[in-house]
């Protein structure tokens, strides 16, 4: 002997399983929070390009941008020792003075290095 609000309570829990409209809404919700989801994700992406700026686009986010310039610098100081090499050996006059920045290019290489690989170990 069911009364008239349990049958209620029935109806409302119950679905039916062949219901195209109930079938149409869910899926153009589920589809509304794709595209929100979408629409957020691609604006936090341009928020992040427009607080990155071009120099940061070229040297990376706060993450990255550390390793960057210590490889910027690491190239540029072996770039430097083999153009004192160069120079040295062109000039052997002068080597000795060449030798010395071509052993501080060196140096700052290796510091730069040193940067790279131990803050990668942290």
């Amino acid at each position: 002997m069911a009364s008239e609000r349990e049958d209620a309570k029935k109806a409302i829990i119950a679905r039916e399983r062949d219901d195209p409209e109930l079938a149409d809404v869910l899926t153009g919700g589920h589809r509304f929070q794709l595209e929100l989801a979408r629409e957020t994700n691609r604006h936090q992406e341009a928020m992040r390009a427009k607080d990155l700026g071009s120099f940061g686009w070229l040297m990376g986010g706060e993450n990255t941008a550390p390793f960057t310039v210590a490889l910027v610098v690491v190239m540029f100081g072996i770039v430097a020792a083999i153009g004192c090499w160069v120079a040295a050996w062109n000039a052997p006059t002068s080597a000795e003075f060449w030798a010395k920045q071509a052993e501080r290019g060196i140096a700052v290489s290796s510091a730069a290095l040193a940067f790279i690989f131990g803050r990668g170990s942290k």
